[in-house]
């Protein structure tokens, strides 16, 4: 589920948790994810992210996607359950999301139509810049997060 590192910054530190849910069973996703909620506000964890296998709630495209006719994220609360967890948000906003979805596609990576892979960051660092990566070294695409420490 999740694999966590902790770093020492300018002798702080700072703990990332990186997370890969399950892709075809929405019932197993949602509750992996409800398991995650838990343990990362039980834990210090700063920040947190990779492939959620879920769109965000506000997506307007949620099945019958071009890759992959079968993928129906309909009715699925993954990502609710994440957005949900005190103190975090998603460093992708859902207003800049929505002003070009496109824009922020993750998979497949060849030619991405839509958005799985997020990171969550506590309220207490800022985002300064944020970016989907054009890559072929996987089949999602990868973000690169710049924030305020």
């Amino acid at each position: 589920y999740i694999q966590k590192t902790v770093i020492k910054v300018n002798g702080k530190i700072f703990s990332v948790g990186n997370i890969h849910l399950e892709a075809f069973h929405k019932k197993t996703r949602m509750n992996q994810a409800s398991k995650l909620k838990k343990y990362i506000e039980q834990n210090e964890i700063d920040l947190f992210g990779g492939d959620f296998n879920t769109v965000q709630g506000c997506a307007t495209k949620k099945r019958n996607f071009s890759s992959s006719k079968k993928e129906d994220y309909l009715n699925d609360s993954t990502y609710s359950i994440f957005s949900n967890i005190s103190s975090y948000y998603d460093s992708l906003l859902e207003e800049s999301y929505l002003l070009n979805q496109n824009k922020w596609f993750t998979f497949p990576s060849d030619d991405p139509d839509r958005k799985l892979d997020y990171i969550f960051i506590k309220d207490q660092y800022e985002v300064v810049d944020l970016n989907v990566i054009k890559s072929d070294v996987s089949d999602h695409l990868p973000i690169v997060l710049t924030f305020k420490f």
